[in-house]
Formats: C-alpha cells, sequence, structure tokens
C-alpha cells in the first residue's frame, strides 16, 4: 500500500494565500522568471522544452504562497511544528527490521490523545497517554510486502511522545500498560503482562491471537517510547527481538532531538517553514492530506511515512534536509543532480510498485506521470525537477495530477535556487 494514496483529515490549520510573482513568456515557450527572493537564480533544466503557452493548471495557483509566520506557545499549532521535528528523530521501521519496508498507516503527529486512537485501537490507552504533561508526538508504521492481499505478514508502529517532564513520561507509560493489559479494545485481543530480557525498563504485554501481537513503553527522560508489532503465528520469537533492537535504536536517536521548550509560562515558538520551502507547496483548500501527515515541513525520516525507506535514502543522500508536504510536496536536494537523483527514486520506486509510464501534460515533457488500476480505483503520481526542486503531485483523477505538476512547475520556476 502507497501511503501517498491513503488520505486522511488533516488537522484545523489555516491554509495561508498567495504571494503574487510573474512569469513572462516569448511566443508561448517558457521564460524562466527570476524569483523575488533575495539571492535567486534561475532555474535552466530543460526550461527551453517546456511551453508555457500550453500548460494547464486548473484552478491551482501558480505562484509562491506567502511566507508563514512562527508558531508561538500556547497556540495549539506550536504542537504540529514540535511534531514534524520530532519526526527526524523517530526510528523508521525499516530501520528496525530490514524488512519492513511496506509503508501505511498509522502515521502522523501527536496532537493531543485523539490521535493515538488509532494507534493503538483502543481508546483507553489513548487516554492513557495523556495522563498529564503531553507535549505532542509522532508514529510511523510499516511492514513486510505482500504478494497477496490475504498474506500475513510482519508489521509495526513506532511511537514517541515527548512530555513536558521525566515524571510526566513515566506515569503516561505505567497508565499506557496498565490500559492495555486491563482494558481489551471492543472485539480486540486480551493482552497479558510480560517481560524481555535485558530491557529491565521496558513494559510489556503480548496477545496470543489469531495475529500474535507484542506491545512495548519505555520511559526514557520526557519521552516515551512505544513499539507495536504484529506477525503471523509461528513468529512469535520474532516479537521480542524487534522491540529489542526497536529500544536500542530509539533510545540515542531521541536523545539527540533538540526539543523546543513547551511549558506553561514559557515563552516559546517554532518556524513554521524550516528553511523556507513550503511556500512552493501547492496549498489544500478541501481538508485532505497526504499519507496522514499534517501539512509542514518533514525532515527524510518523516517523509520515508510517505515514500518508504528507498526514498528515504536518497533524500538523505542528496541534502534534501527540509521537505514540503501539502497538497503537493515538494524537495529540495543540494543539487541540480541532486534533484534529478531524487526524481529517479520517486520514478523508480513507483514503477517497482507496478506504476506504468503515462502521458505528460501538455506543454510539460519535462514532467513524468505514472498511474495504477487498483482495487479501489486509479492512483496517479507526477514529478518534475526544476533546479534544485523537486515537485511530486498524486490524484486519483489524472488530468487534476497533471494540472496539479503543470501548477508546481510554474511555482517552482519562481524558487530560490540558492537557498540553504
Amino acid at each position: 500500500m502507497r501511503a501517498r494514496t491513503l488520505l486522511a483529515t488533516a488537522a484545523a490549520i489555516t491554509c495561508i494565500t498567495g504571494l503574487a510573482a510573474c512569469t513572462s513568456t516569448t511566443d508561448g515557450i517558457g521564460v524562466a522568471a527570476s524569483s523575488g527572493a533575495p539571492g535567486s537564480t534561475s532555474p535552466s533544466s530543460s526550461a527551453a522544452a517546456v511551453n508555457t503557452a500550453q500548460l494547464d493548471t486548473g484552478t491551482y495557483p501558480t505562484s509562491p504562497s506567502a511566507p508563514f509566520g512562527f508558531a508561538t506557545a500556547p497556540d495549539p499549532e506550536i504542537v504540529g511544528a514540535e511534531g514534524q521535528r520530532l519526526a527526524e528523530f523517530v526510528t523508521i521501521p525499516s530501520e528496525i527490521d530490514p524488512e519492513m519496508t511496506e509503508i501505511g498507516l498509522p502515521t502522523g503527529v501527536v496532537f493531543g490523545t485523539g490521535s493515538l486512537k488509532s494507534v493503538f485501537a483502543s481508546q483507553a490507552i489513548a487516554d492513557a497517554a495523556g495522563v498529564k504533561g503531553l507535549v505532542t508526538g509522532f508514529f510511523t508504521s510499516a511492514g513486510q510486502p505482500k504478494k497477496k492481499i490475504s498474506d500475513k505478514t510482519r508489521s509495526l508502529t513506532q511511537l514517541v511522545l515527548r512530555y513536558n517532564s521525566p515524571a510526566a513520561a513515566n506515569a503516561a507509560a505505567i497508565a499506557m500498560n496498565r490500559a492495555s493489559i486491563t482494558t481489551p479494545a471492543p472485539g480486540g485481543d486480551t493482552f497479558a503482562p510480560t517481560t524481555i530480557r535485558d530491557l529491565p525498563g521496558t513494559l510489556v504485554s503480548r496477545a496470543s491471537g489469531r495475529s500474535p501481537e507484542m506491545r512495548s513503553f519505555t520511559a526514557h527522560n520526557s519521552y516515551v517510547i512505544s513499539t507495536g508489532v504484529v506477525v503471523p503465528p509461528g513468529q512469535e520469537n520474532a516479537m521480542e527481538s524487534i522491540i529489542r533492537t526497536a529500544v536500542a535504536q530509539q533510545v540515542p536517536l531521541i536523545d539527540r532531538f533538540p526539543a523546543t521548550p513547551i511549558v506553561p509560562g514559557v515563552k516559546s515558538r517554532i518556524k513554521l517553514d524550516q528553511n523556507n520551502i513550503l511556500i512552493y507547496a501547492i496549498p489544500e483548500t478541501e481538508g485532505q492530506m497526504l499519507g496522514g501527515l499534517t501539512r509542514g515541513v518533514y525532515g527524510p525520516r518523516g517523509m520515508s511515512s510517505l515514500y518508504g525507506p528507498s526514498v528515504f535514502k536518497a533524500l538523505q543522500d542528496n541534502g534534501s534536509e527540509h521537505n514540503a508536504v501539502w497538497h503537493s510536496t515538494v524537495s529540495r536536494a543540494s543539487t541540480d543532480d541532486g534533484a534529478d537523483a531524487i526524481e529517479k527514486k520517486l520514478v523508480d520506486a513507483d514503477v517497482a510498485n507496478g506504476y506504468t509510464r503515462s502521458d505528460s501534460p501538455k506543454g510539460l515533457p519535462t514532467a513524468t506521470c505514472l498511474t495504477e488500476d487498483t482495487a479501489t480505483g486509479q492512483e496517479n503520481n507526477c514529478y518534475v525537477t526544476v533546479g534544485r526542486y523537486v515537485g511530486s503531485t498524486y490524484d486519483r483523477d489524472m488530468s487534476k495530477a497533471r494540472q496539479m505538476i503543470s501548477a508546481q512547475y510554474l511555482i517552482l520556476t519562481k524558487a530560490d535556487q540558492t537557498a540553504n
């Protein structure tokens, strides 16, 4: 399952209106416009092949959005911004188990206990997570690829919750584990307490139904690390090993997180558009977001929730430290060649997942579009590279995907190619 096709209702975040900019044409042939950003340069990648007079951009904006400001406590938007930053310090499933490459849901930023019901399929555990002092969190999921829908495979959800003190984190871990054991979800299996050798500080429970499952809760400083594993019958011994690896990898990673102070009485703020890239994504106006991720800026690990581990490595290798997610996604590599490499990896990943190439939008032969017919309908992705930037669009309707990527191209011609 491709997470880009898994649509989830976005959190209540106000969209920003567009910032006016312009493009010039000569006899209908696109001429790259200079960006309004100081020190910007014009992209040159195949611009001469684009015929802007033929581009169909529908009703989508063709100029960057207005600059975003800061989220300031106690504005709830600061929770989303901090959760996006935290995503880069949450271990992705394929780092824990290399076979966990099929991305899926649940994934996203924790805005409160309501975000956690999908993680545990249990309101009791979600409520226990919010006993006191919950700030934010991030969770991501993946599993082994399936050849058939009926195949039983391993799956994993990794969650990190941030609290305002070690005491609050410890209390939450205890409460969540207690709820896991004492309050089965409606129609769910009953979990029993257990332990894992060499993890005395980790609280663990397991269920032995048709799909054996294990949950763990580890309080570490001001964080709770939770790993949920589901395996086919006969692979129960793998669960302990997976959780042991998850804790071993997650602890040193979360220790590196430069947390923003978000406590009562302390003034704090977070820049909503890290490295000024979200302004180049197409705004969402219909309340839908990609793959469960809320509007914002994510590092390579956060983006792996949309694109999987192969693209995660491509983003890392090519310097795309900040990536915008809105109605489209935008990545910025350190070089033009790096952007080309990221686009190639995105296209290759789609082809490997069964997509076939489709026609490029009229007037935009530099864009690549792919399509796949699935049991739930057609899925369509389009990509375009302009200098150091890679834009990506998705829609069930190929005509809309083409319109969006045409609009995305025009936005990226106005992007700052010298930005860091």
